[in-house]
């Protein structure tokens, strides 16, 4: 196990950073397996899963941009949350990004190019909570707290 572990790491790392190199790695093993390949090609799965990597990576980045400017607007008008609230507000953020992580669908939904409307309506609830649960952690963990005296 721990070895599939290791060429599954690496072949992330060679569909992120070496598409060419996933794709050869990917048709061995769709030989090796004899598994027939049906709708998109291989080509088009590797490129839609690479799409979906750097669109989330922007929206990871653009939750935190948010939430740092609303942590930087706190500190620049002069508030500051108690230490609870900013624990209850980094509690609802892993909540929220759990609760996520358990409602989405993946395979039990699935049409052929993912356009239908249930699907689209799961992958936008999705991100909508996925944005949400990591701009409120952000905003919890940079926000200026009341010191405890």
């Amino acid at each position: 196990m721990r070895n599939a572990v290791v060429a599954d790491v690496l072949n992330a790392a060679k569909l992120i950073f070496s598409p060419t190199a996933f794709l050869d790695a990917e048709e061995r093993n769709t030989e090796a397996a004899n598994a027939p390949c049906k709708g998109a090609s291989i080509a088009e799965r590797a490129a839609l899963v690479r799409r979906a990597f750097w669109r989330s990576a922007t929206l990871v980045l653009l939750a935190f941009v948010v939430g740092g400017l609303i942590a930087a607007a706190m500190r620049w008008v002069g508030y500051a949350l108690y230490p609870r609230w900013q624990l209850f507000l980094q509690a609802m953020s892993a909540a929220i990004l759990l609760w996520d992580t358990v409602f989405v669908r993946g395979w039990d939904i699935q049409s052929y190019g993912g356009a239908m409307l249930t699907e689209r309506t799961n992958r936008t609830l999705y991100l909508i909570l996925y944005v949400s649960g990591t701009t409120l952690g952000v905003v919890a963990t940079l926000s200026p707290t009341l010191s405890h005296n």
